[in-house]
This record gives C-alpha cells, structure tokens and sequence, in this order.
C-alpha cells in the first residue's frame, strides 16, 4: 500500500526559522487527500478579499510603502478589516475581471506565453 502524501512530504518539509529548530511548533500537514480544493487564483473581485490577509501576515518593508498606500486608498490596511461598501465591491469585481483578460491578452501577444517563437512551428 502506498503511504498518502501527507506523511512522506512531512518528513521532507521544515517549517520554521534557521537556527530555531529547538523552539519550533511542531507540523501539521492536515490529510486533504480526498478533500476538494480550488487552486485557481480568483478572477474576480474576491481578489482583494485575499489581500487584506496577505498585508496583515507580511513584514512592512520601507520600499513597499507606495503599494500600502495604493491598498489603504481601497481601505486595505494592516490590521484593519476590509470592508468595502457595494460600490467600490462593483468596482474592484470590474477591476479583477478586466486585469485578467488583460493578462491574458498579454500571454497571446507578442512576446507572450502562447506565442510562435519560431514561425515555421505550431
């Protein structure tokens, strides 16, 4: 029989800091074997309900300040909770779905993912 995933990739993971090995909690790798997930990042508007979690969990660096302000102008701010009014829902949902045609469009276009990079070839 084979072992699920969960328990060999345990063994091969370390989840904490360098040199602190000693006062580290130990692991849980939850078995999501037969559990359904969704790995596609959001196309829509619930983008940014992920981003408030990404800003309260991350290190404020001195040289991101201009996208902390660019979030708070949306009312992101770390330690804050995010709770944008129907309009500007409407409008971040618009905004989500138009950037991702765009990056799309931009993996067909020139230079792009899917493009030829040699004009005889499929």
């Amino acid at each position: 029989m084979i072992a699920p995933a969960s328990s060999s990739t345990a063994k091969i993971l370390c989840d904490h800091p360098l040199g602190k090995e000693d006062t580290a909690k130990p692991m849980q790798l939850p078995d999501a074997s037969n559990v359904p997930a969704n790995m596609l990042f959001p196309i829509d508007g619930t983008a940014f309900d992920m981003l408030p979690r990404f800003i309260d969990h991350e290190y404020v660096d001195p040289a991101d300040m201009w996208m902390r302000g660019t979030a708070a102008s949306l009312g992101i701010v770390k330690g804050k909770a995010f709770a944008p009014d129907p309009g500007l829902r409407a409008t971040l949902d618009r905004a989500a779905r138009v950037a991702f045609g765009m990056s799309r469009a931009v993996d067909y276009g020139l230079g792009g993912v899917f493009t030829k990079l040699y004009q005889d070839r499929q």
